[in-house]
C-alpha cells in the first residue's frame, strides 16, 4: 500500500485524468485504462503535497531498488541489501552442513553470491 502512495502523481500536485472509464454506459462498470481512451496529464492541478523534486528523487530511487531486488527473489531480509566489499556483489544466505540426519550440523550463513564465479573453490 505505501508503495502505491509513493507513485500516486496527486502528491506531486499533478493529476492523470481516465485513469478509468465506463466500458458499458448501462451496467456503469468501471475498466482500467490501457489505452482504449485518451488519458491526460495535468501538471500544477492542486497544491502538491509533497515537493515536487523529492517526489521525483523517489521515483528514481524505487526504480534502483526494483532493478536490485531482481537479482534473487530469497525470502530473507538480508539477501540482496548487503553488498560484499571486495567485489561489490551482493550477500545471501548459504546453508552450511545441511545433513539431513541430523540438524545439529545445519548452520546457515551469509556469503558474497560471486565468491565462487571468479575464484577457484580452493583459492583464498
Amino acid at each position: 500500500m505505501a508503495q502505491s502512495i509513493l507513485q500516486k502523481e496527486k502528491y506531486k500536485g499533478n493529476a492523470l485524468l481516465q485513469k478509468n472509464y465506463f466500458a458499458n454506459s448501462l451496467t456503469k462498470k468501471m475498466v482500467k485504462n490501457t489505452g482504449q481512451v485518451q488519458q491526460y496529464y495535468v501538471e500544477d492541478s492542486h497544491p502538491a503535497i509533497v515537493d515536487p523534486d523529492e517526489w521525483d528523487v523517489v521515483q528514481v530511487e524505487i526504480e534502483r531498488r526494483k532493478k536490485r531486488s531482481s537479482i534473487g527473489r530469497c525470502k530473507s531480509s538480508f539477501s540482496g541489501k548487503i553488498v560484499c566489499g571486495e567485489c561489490g556483489g551482493y550477500f545471501g544466505k548459504k546453508v552450511w552442513g545441511s545433513y539431513k540426519s541430523d540438524k545439529a550440523y545445519r548452520k546457515e550463513i551469509y556469503q558474497c553470491n560471486e565468491k565462487y564465479k571468479h575464484k577457484g573453490k580452493g583459492d583464498k
